[in-house]
């Protein structure tokens, strides 16, 4: 190797060596950006569950794209090993803090500030006032978690007055569409209204009208659950029967009839038989294949969750096949025929049948 080979040899690895140092620090600087990027986008999107708000924009405007542009420029000039000559690594290392310091300190900042982060990783909480049952059983409110989110959901909080027993279920109803709340600014909002039935421990819910959405919810206080009758509140229930008293199986049964709207001026009808085993504590829901004109009779219809005592609509007897029963309609609820079905609780299905 000649003189002159040797000496250029030596000076490269001598520059290879005073530019370790900036490498050094550009790396660390587009690190720490990327991820000051990262947590923005996912605190400032709940995790990419909602949508971005105008301050969140306007901070992706003059902090996160220019650290994006800034991190693609780095990661190419890095990776071809440009770096710059070592009488320039010192501006050029300031350069590089300072723009790195902008964007990551700018992005870190408005997520602590704003509580971005503690939204995403905890979630938003909002309930209605506490409200007590007509007869001064339970003490029950709505509440709504991460409402603005498409992760979001409506619960219903229910308290055991005489017990203090505390427990919340889901309800089947988009926590988004309900409007501003005022149960915890004190205001009069009430988005709910839980009624007691005519059957033991079953309570209706239904949501009131001053929001976007109204639903109707049978609650069944014994199990803790919740099932969705309508997604509207025209509603009334049969008298609870007792089925099969003084034998080893005992049922009760009544019948649901149901006016549902589906926000389009299209109103349909629905007749749902109830039917509860008392000695396993099973509930099953039979959707009966009558005309839903007969079901429009303004003579049946209670409007908004009204619940009056009621004639017998609809009488059950017993088969000799398990879990098996023959329902009748009674001239309560159609005048001109009896109407005869073969109703499965355990597959909860329903046919006509021909007596």
């Amino acid at each position: 190797m000649s003189y002159t080979n040797a000496k250029a040899a030596c000076e490269k690895k001598e520059d290879a060596k005073k530019a370790m140092p900036i490498k050094a620090i550009w790396t660390i600087a587009v690190v720490v950006v990327l991820v000051a990027m990262a947590w923005f986008s996912l605190s400032t999107s709940g995790g990419f569950q909602r949508g971005i708000d105008l301050i969140a924009t306007g901070f992706y405007a003059v902090s996160w794209t220019p650290g994006l542009i800034f991190a693609i420029w780095s990661i190419i000039m890095l990776k071809r090993g440009r770096l710059p000559k070592a009488e320039e690594s010192l501006q050029m290392a300031i350069v590089i803090v300072l723009i790195a310091g902008y964007v990551s300190i700018s992005l870190f900042w408005i997520v602590h500030e704003l509580g971005y982060a503690k939204i995403w990783l905890v979630g938003t909480f909002e309930k209605d006032r506490i409200q007590v049952t007509s007869d001064g059983k339970y003490a029950y409110r709505i509440e709504l978690i991460n409402r603005w989110q498409r992760n979001n959901r409506t619960e219903l909080y229910v308290k055991d007055i005489s017990t203090g027993e505390e427990t919340t279920m889901p309800l089947d109803i988009s926590a988004e569409a309900f409007g501003s709340l005022g149960g915890d600014r004190g205001g009069s909002s009430m988005m709910s209204q839980l009624a007691p039935s005519e059957a033991k421990n079953i309570y209706i819910l239904t949501t009131t009208r001053i929001f976007d959405v109204s639903g109707v919810f049978e609650i069944d206080m014994e199990a803790m659950a919740a099932v969705k009758l309508s997604t509207d509140t025209n509603y009334k229930s049969m008298s609870e029967q007792i089925l099969g008293a003084g034998k080893k199986n005992l049922y009760t049964y009544s019948l649901l009839l149901i006016d549902s709207d589906d926000g389009n001026g299209k109103v349909d009808a629905e007749a749902l038989l109830r039917v509860t085993d008392r000695i396993l504590h099973d509930r099953h829901y039979i959707s009966l294949p009558v005309d839903a004109e007969l079901l429009k009779n303004d003579s049946l219809r209670v409007i908004n969750g009204g619940l009056l005592k009621t004639p017998l609509w609809v009488t059950m007897e017993q088969t000799d096949t398990s879990g098996q029963f023959i329902v009748r309609t009674t001239p309560d609820l159609s005048e001109e025929t009896t109407l005869s079905f073969l109703v499965d609780i355990y597959a909860e299905t329903a046919r006509k049948i021909e007596e």
